[in-house]
């Protein structure tokens, strides 16, 4: 794991329209990033929460 402890991390790209996911941490970065631009997706610790990644978009 590393050292910050962060064991997931979304970052929304709006410019072009698509959410970019990073999980399973090793000492020194991410080993799955995962680009999704449709669909839902669960946060690691939440997983009964289902969020729509088309409606990140909608601003």
């Amino acid at each position: 794991m590393l050292l910050s402890g962060i064991r997931e991390y979304w970052v929304v790209d709006l410019q072009n329209s698509q959410l970019i996911v990073f999980r399973n941490p090793s000492s020194n970065q991410y080993l799955s990033e995962v680009k999704l631009t449709t669909g839902f997706i669960s946060p690691q610790d939440f997983p009964n929460i289902q969020l729509e990644v088309q409606k990140m978009f909608s601003v």
